[in-house]
């Protein structure tokens, strides 16, 4: 709290700190309420949001056209990570099976 660039505020000011473990700082609401059957749902609101004002907007053509080019070029390095992932791993077992495969069978052999 203090100085933001903007000057000095009264009101930040006159704050007072909160108490520890206040009711504001505690998330079940504070711990005496709790006996009393206060519960969490009295202070948050629990309902399910509707995003029924996201699925009315529309965007333009270009910033459609924008995002799917977007999407498609983050699609291809996740693929090419992918594919180099799966070749390195290929090639490290099979260096591993050229160097540990004779020196098994020549256990297998002596014994």
């Amino acid at each position: 709290m203090g100085y933001m660039g903007l000057g000095m505020q009264s009101w930040i000011t006159r704050l007072k700190p909160s108490k520890f473990l206040s009711k504001r700082s505690k998330q079940d609401g504070g711990g005496i309420e709790k006996m009393f059957g206060i519960d969490a749902k009295d202070y948050y609101h629990y309902k399910k949001r509707d995003l029924k004002n996201l699925l009315k907007k529309e965007g333009s053509n270009e910033y459609k056209k924008q995002l799917i080019a977007t999407l498609l070029a983050e699609k291809r390095k996740e693929d090419l990570i992918d594919i180099l992932i799966a070749a390195i791993i290929i090639v490290i077992i099979c260096i591993l099976a050229i160097i540990f495969v004779p020196k098994l069978n020549s256990i297998t052999l002596v014994n």
